[in-house]
């Protein structure tokens, strides 16, 4: 009763009033997540959920899963608020004053209504309302970030119109706090980068998918991908049980081809192709989506396709929908154009949708459906779930360039990551963290290959300032123990490991003595400041690398330039190690830290990544490990030792 029909102009300074805000804002991005993520793209195809009436049973079914806390009649007066709240909104865009009288929630009012209240529009560009700042990464978490972008762009479009809309927005949109925004403003450095953990993975991996729908490797991942899952519902109706991603992949191909070809009223040769047989190409679309096997028999016919609408898109496009010059130039920078025409392929559906468009109002359910096939494929390489420990985040990050490697979008990947990491957020200085090569020349030949690829599309002067702003730093891979059976010696632990960071360490270090600046070669050698060792430390100790950090430590490079009687040196590498990150035991933890500075020689001026066993709260940890630790008995008895 406060504050129905009047959200977006309610005093929040009132307590009360903030109470009920904080309380509406919960449940609406639960429910958001729920209709984006939890529905089954099987119902959705077999006609019992549509996006503009998902009723109180759906919702109460998916409610009393991930709303425990709610009665079924506290639900019910739930969806009965909302369903009315979502209705005002969507009048008032309008201008309606009449009901609609609605059979249920309409799935996009709901997310326009959600974004209008967690995004803002300053100088044609959208923030996070810094208010909302935990609410946001909340929801992007499960749900992708220009999904809810778009939306709220393409709504508030039809009541404030702009004669041309950009989408060269930040992968990460920024937030709207002035204050805070000015100090970073000022320049920071980014001291823990991993260059292949920083680039938009998923932003990219889609467009690279969307356009090679024949490529073999993506469907050997997609089904390795299905029988590990990381993220599963909780609930599917039964008679729709959870479908394979590579259906959802080619579903996925083909809306998207159907859909933009709507847009921009073409005639597609795969739709004229089997109009014969199957009638309208909306017949052809709906026919194959639920005959998604005999898809499989089609997908030179989807492939040519793709291609003959690549060759009508704007100049070295990689996706077909960046189809116009304005998409593919961002005169600012040259940042973020590879991602433009997803967000306008988005925008555009969503704009139609939301102003009453009848011709793709009934197109809006297979829109739906592309929206929750990406979002079930996104989950599975984005990390969105709630299990804990180094090894659930490992999982993941072995699954982050499959898409991406060995095709056109591979040196876009490593460009994004570096260029477009330090242009959007004022980055100062940059480490970017790479694994070794086996070989000094290997190394060089990698590292060259990156700056390359990072300083595209530069001229000579921006290229060398963007090099002066970051650096590598090579990080050692730390691994399980390899057993080694052998009668004639003894070996210690990790003896196969240590074998191989012994190589490593030798061709770094000849790496660093062959590729010194002399004459006019390039300094490939000064590129690389540091070392550090990452990836699982529960069972891989300080110890296996310790030999490698105090022989690198002490390096001395140089070499003598007789034409100017001076000697090049290299700066001796500084030194980082990753440790205290994921632990068996607090101790377990500290036990790392310790024989890290010990056994690594570390001083003043190196780094210990993450060291989190030093600031956890003690008896919280043991608590939520129900004060039982589960431990090998040899880590177990390291740490009585020690």
């Amino acid at each position: 009763v406060l504050w129905k029909n009047n959200l977006t102009n309610y005093n929040t300074d009132n307590t009360l009033g903030s109470l009920l805000l904080e309380e509406y804002m919960d449940n609406l991005r639960t429910v958001v997540k729920m209709l984006f993520r939890q529905i089954s793209p099987s119902e959705i195809l077999a006609g019992s959920i549509s996006y503009d009436k998902i009723n109180d049973n759906n919702l109460l079914r998916l409610a009393n899963v991930y709303m425990p806390q709610y009665s079924n009649d506290e639900i019910k007066n739930m969806v009965y608020f909302l369903s009315n709240e979502f209705e005002w909104h969507h009048n008032k865009a309008r201008g309606e004053e009449h009901s609609r009288q609605q059979e249920g929630v309409n799935v996009f009012d709901a997310l326009f209504v959600l974004t209008a209240t967690l995004l803002i529009e300053e100088n044609g560009m959208p923030f996070c309302r810094y208010e909302h700042l935990l609410r946001w990464r909340d929801v992007t978490l499960e749900l992708d970030e220009d999904l809810m972008v778009t939306a709220f762009l393409a709504y508030r479009d039809l009541y404030c119109p702009r004669v041309k809309r950009d989408f060269f927005w930040r992968p990460v949109i920024g937030h709207n706090n002035r204050m805070l925004n000015r100090m970073l403003e000022q320049g920071i450095a980014e001291n823990h980068f991993h260059l292949k953990g920083s680039a938009p993975l998923f932003h990219l991996s889609w467009i690279s998918m969307m356009n090679d729908v024949r490529n073999s490797v993506f469907y050997e991942t997609l089904r390795e991908y299905d029988n590990r899952r990381l993220h599963q519902n909780k609930t599917f109706n039964v008679l729709y049980p959870q479908q394979s991603l590579t259906c959802a992949y080619q579903q996925a191909v083909l809306i998207r081809l159907f859909l933009y070809c709507e847009l921009k009223q073409i005639v597609l040769p795969f739709f004229y192709r089997y109009s014969e047989q199957y009638g309208s190409a909306y017949q052809v679309l709906l026919y194959f989506l639920n005959h998604i096997q005999e898809l499989e028999f089609c997908l030179d016919d989807l492939q040519s396709s793709i291609f003959y609408l690549q060759a009508r898109a704007a100049e070295n496009a990689l996706d077909y929908t960046i189809d116009e010059q304005w998409l593919n130039y961002n005169p600012h920078h040259r940042l973020n154009e590879v991602i433009t025409g997803e967000r306008y392929f988005l925008y555009s559906i969503f704009k139609k949708i939301y102003s009453g468009d009848e011709e793709f109002t009934r197109y809006g359910d297979i829109f739906y459906l592309y929206i929750i096939v990406k979002s079930n494929i996104r989950t599975e390489m984005i990390q969105s779930n709630q299990n804990v420990g180094f090894d659930n985040f490992y999982l993941y990050q072995m699954r982050k360039e499959f898409f991406i490697d060995n095709t056109p979008f591979e040196p876009i990947y490593v460009k994004m990551a570096v260029n477009d990491t330090i242009l959007n957020q004022h980055i100062l200085k940059l480490e970017a963290r790479i694994a070794p090569k086996q070989s000094a020349e290997a190394n060089k030949e990698y590292i060259d290959k990156l700056d390359d690829w990072i300083t595209a599309d530069k001229i000579e002067e921006e290229k060398e300032e963007l090099l002066k702003r970051f650096f590598y730093v090579f990080h050692f891979i730390k691994g399980a123990d390899i057993p080694v059976e052998s009668d004639a010696v003894l070996v210690p632990r990790h003896h196969v490991k240590r074998e191989e960071v012994k190589h490593q360490a030798l061709e770094i270090a000849k790496f660093r003595r062959m590729y010194v600046p002399l004459e006019k070669r390039k300094n490939t050698a000064a590129r690389v400041k540091g070392i550090d060792a990452c990836n699982f430390e529960m069972e891989c100790r300080p110890e296996v690398f310790a030999q490698a950090f105090r022989f690198l430590k002490d390096q001395t490079v140089y070499e003598r330039d007789d034409v100017q009687g001076i000697y090049h040196m290299l700066p001796n590498l500084n030194v980082t190690y990753h440790v205290g990150e994921d632990n068996y035991d607090i101790i377990d933890g500290l036990r790392g830290i310790d024989e890290a500075i010990s056994f690594l020689n570390l001083r003043c001026g190196d780094r210990l990544g993450h060291a989190l066993a030093l600031g956890v709260d003690v008896e919280e940890w043991y608590e939520s490990k129900a004060q039982r630790i589960l431990i090998p008995a040899i880590n177990y008895l390291d740490n009585l030792v020690w």
